[in-house]
């Protein structure tokens, strides 16, 4: 059992007979990671202790999720329809897509659909695509790998299409060298 006893900046009892404490994370530093009973008495000046405790579980998790990873699949280096694909995120995690143009982050979403949204009207240049992920206790993962790619928009130019000998008249169309 550790015991951690608080005996300055004691909180106030509010008239609904609640209170809090903020605590500095003191004794929470001394504990590894798991679940644990925390019982709260209080005590009068004489050190008896009024009434019964409060108990309640607490968890303590300062391990932060894996590294997430990304990847673009389905890339030709010449595709239009390359397919960005990252790690599964962990339940109750969530993930931020941090964009880069150059050096400047130029937008940090939460969805992928946002991000869609972003890149619709995005400028074609250089971008960098990193994704971080961050646990409900607050830990936050590694930064995933950097993928760069060069958004293209620009269609290619119409093909043309002639005939290679041509019999005839050259607007007609119609040969009879095949």
């Amino acid at each position: 059992n550790i015991v951690h006893k608080i005996t300055s900046n004691l909180p106030s009892i509010s008239s609904d007979n609640t209170w809090t404490l903020a605590h500095s994370n003191t004794w929470v530093s001394k504990l590894g990671n798991g679940d644990y009973t925390v019982v709260v008495n209080l005590s009068g000046n004489n050190g008896s202790i009024s009434g019964q405790g409060i108990t309640t579980v607490v968890t303590i998790d300062t391990v932060a999720p894996d590294q997430p990873t990304i990847a673009l699949t389905n890339d030709t280096s010449n595709t239009k329809d390359g397919t960005i694909t990252t790690s599964t995120l962990n339940t109750n995690d969530t993930r931020v897509y941090h964009l880069k143009k150059g050096e400047v982050e130029v937008t940090s979403v939460t969805d992928e659909a946002t991000y869609a949204t972003y890149m619709a009207g995005a400028d074609e240049v250089t971008y960098t695509l990193t994704i971080v992920d961050t646990d409900n206790a607050g830990n936050v993962s590694v930064s995933s790998n950097a993928l760069t790619f060069i958004l293209d928009k620009t269609p290619p130019n119409s093909p043309t299409l002639a005939l290679e000998t041509n019999s005839g008249l050259t607007s007609d169309n119609i040969t009879n060298n095949g």
